[in-house]
This record gives C-alpha cells, sequence and structure tokens, in this order.
C-alpha cells in the first residue's frame, strides 16, 4: 500500500550544512553557568521517496503564503525528554541567519545525558499541552486561523551541562495540523463566484496520532501503517462553509476530515457565472478522489490530510453533457518553492485572500 510521508513543508535552516549527529561546545562568557544552552533549527526534507522530485512552483504572490509558514513567537514552546523527565526550553532567540533562514537558541535547566532524548518543538499553540484548537471562518479571519499549529520531534544522543551550549545538526521537521485546498478556475469566459463545503471539522488535533513514540517527524506516514499521522476530530461537525471567490482563486485551510462514501462524502459545490449570467451545471461538485479525464473515480473517497495540498485546476466548462467540469487534481506533500518564507515574530507582507463566512 502506498505511504504518504508527511514532512514540514516550511524552512528555517540550511540544508547543505545539515548532519546526523549532535557537536557541543564552550559558551560565550555571557552566557548564565547554571543552565545550558541549545541551538537548533527547524526544516523541511522537499525530497525522498513518496515525495516529487522537484518542487512545484509556489511563488510569493501566491494566495495564503504567509500563512502557510507563520509563527506566532508567544506560542513556541520546546521541550526535551531525557531520562524520562521532561525539561522545560526558556528564553528563546531567534537568530536570522539569511533570507528566510533562522536558527533558534534557548536555555534549559538540565544536566544529563541521553542517547534517545526526544527534542520536540510546539508552535502556534497556547502550550504543549493543548490538545485541540478551533476554527471560525469569517470575513476578517477568512482562513479559520490566524496561525496553524506545527508540531515536530527529533530524537538525538544528547549531553547538556551547566555553562555550556549544544548544537543540533538535525534539523526538526515540523507538520502543519491542516491541509491546504486549492480551486483555480481558468475556463474562459467564465466567473467563479462562490464555493461550498457540505461538512467539515470545525475543531482538529494539534499533534499527529503517533506523536507520543515516534522518534523523527518523517516517519510518520499515512494509509494505515504505523506510526500513523492521520488523526482527525470526531465530537463537532460543521456544515455549509461557504466561501467567497476573487479572481477566479480560492485557498482555503481545514482542520483534518475522515471522508467516507455515500451521504457522508465531503462535496464542494461551486457557483458559478458566464458574463453576468448564473449559470446551471448538472453536476457543479468537486471531490476528494482520484480524477480521469475530470470525473471523480474510485469508491473509496480521500480522506482531509494534514499537512496536504488538495489542488484543483478547472480548465473547461460544457452545460450540455454531464460531466460538466473539466478538472486536473493532484495531492501533494505541502511544499513552497525554494527556502519557503518564514514569518516569526509579526504578519509580513498583505494577506491576500477571498473573504469568507459561514
Amino acid at each position: 500500500m502506498k505511504k504518504w510521508f508527511l514532512h514540514i513543508l516550511f524552512l528555517a535552516g540550511l540544508f547543505g550544512v545539515l548532519t546526523t549527529s549532535c557537536s557541543q561546545e564552550e559558551d560565550d562568557p555571557t552566557q548564565e553557568s547554571r543552565k545550558a544552552q541549545v541551538v537548533f533549527t527547524l526544516a523541511l526534507d522537499g525530497q525522498s521517496s513518496g515525495s516529487r522530485g522537484t518542487w512545484e512552483e509556489y511563488s510569493p504572490s501566491d494566495i495564503g503564503e504567509g500563512i502557510d509558514n507563520r509563527i506566532n513567537p508567544d506560542q513556541f514552546h520546546v521541550q526535551i525528554i531525557a531520562g524520562g523527565k521532561t525539561y522545560t526550553v526558556s528564553n528563546i532567540l531567534t537568530l536570522p541567519k539569511g533570507d528566510n533562514v533562522y536558527e533558534f537558541m534557548g536555555e534549559v535547566s538540565i544536566d544529563a545525558s541521553a542517547n534517545d532524548a526526544r527534542i520536540m518543538v510546539y508552535a502556534n499553540m497556547n502550550t504543549p499541552s493543548a490538545s485541540t484548537f478551533e476554527t471560525s471562518y469569517t470575513s476578517t479571519n477568512p482562513y479559520g486561523v490566524q496561525y496553524i499549529p506545527m508540531w515536530g520531534v527529533q530524537t538525538v544522543s544528547l549531553s547538556l551541562s551547566p555553562g555550556t551550549r549544544t548544537t543540533l545538526n538535525e534539523p526538526i521537521y515540523l507538520l502543519r495540523a491542516m491541509a491546504k485546498v486549492e480551486i483555480n478556475l481558468t475556463a474562459e469566459g467564465y466567473t467563479l463566484e462562490g464555493v461550498t463545503l457540505n461538512r467539515y471539522n470545525p475543531t482538529g488535533y494539534n499533534l499527529p496520532a503517533g506523536a507520543a513514540d515516534v522518534e523523527n517527524t518523517k516517519k510518520l506516514h499515512y494509509d494505515n501503517e504505523n506510526p500513523l499521522s492521520f488523526k482527525p476530530c470526531t465530537t463537532t461537525t460543521g456544515e455549509d462553509l461557504d466561501f467567497s471567490v476573487s479572481n477566479n482563486h480560492l485557498v482555503f485551510y481545514l482542520p483534518e476530515v475522515a471522508n467516507s462514501a455515500g451521504e457522508n462524502e465531503l462535496v464542494m459545490t461551486l457557483s458559478l457565472k458566464k458574463g453576468k449570467e448564473t449559470v446551471t451545471l448538472q453536476a457543479p461538485y468537486l471531490y476528494f478522489r482520484q480524477y480521469t479525464d475530470g470525473k471523480a473515480e474510485g469508491a473509496t473517497p480521500f480522506d482531509v490530510v494534514r499537512n496536504h495540498w488538495y489542488q484543483y485546476n478547472i480548465t473547461a466548462i460544457n452545460t450540455s453533457i454531464e460531466v460538466d467540469l473539466g478538472i486536473f487534481y493532484q495531492v501533494m506533500d505541502w511544499t513552497p518553492i525554494n527556502n519557503g518564507t518564514l514569518t516569526f515574530g509579526g504578519e509580513s507582507g498583505a494577506i491576500h485572500t477571498p473573504a469568507q463566512s459561514n
């Protein structure tokens, strides 16, 4: 069965100098002698088995880029689990290393060595113990959240003692807790006015299913194999989520959703115009399924999985036959081009987005 390797799709480190070992050096005289310091980077691996050979084009002008890679420093936490104890990394500093490249340094009150210390990063969460997040889709908050929760883990051989600085040369890979959905209409003469999703999860889990035991974020995968990533919330259900569209392009974000064939299958209904006239289609629907020649195929629909990007490009519209839409569809790991655009501590760049409401 095919594996979906879920990598972080957001960069805060240089790939060329990364190795799998740790290095330790004496700190400068300003370091507090009672604490150890830890230096680490956050990174993505754009190429591996299960992913594309080259990164997809994702230019800075694309809708949604700001929220894709945005971290709130007030919701940024790091923990180290060593020797059966959990330690909190405090006084975390952001160290710019170049354009959109960041390194992080923090202090920890620990004097221990461990061959399997787990370093965990919690981004855009109020506390590491916060299990869920809520969405609210409004015209002033069109993406449902201001910051997408992200989580990652790396297991290393670690030796910390007061008065020293340890640099973790292996990056920590983050995983977004939401999926990205993109719809683009290129059929000449038509305008996409709106999209309605029949059901969704207003609540999502911050951490993936296998977070408690997995040693490295990259080892999480989907498709019914352990350690699992997929962990949809099933306590609440929202219905009829409406999105307004501008310039025939829509991007929105969803917590994970378990999909199933039948009455509860996820369906997006499109509202179209040709000129000033409303267009009535026999089947104005988009599904989370494999598409062949513009038609949804397969007996089992796709789940909406965290850190995946679902793209629909509508290239043709025919009002005279049952298959109304010519659709190019793909699901892929959510990867920006080059080094991505990390935003840490602000909202750099305007986020141009269609208005949405529920």
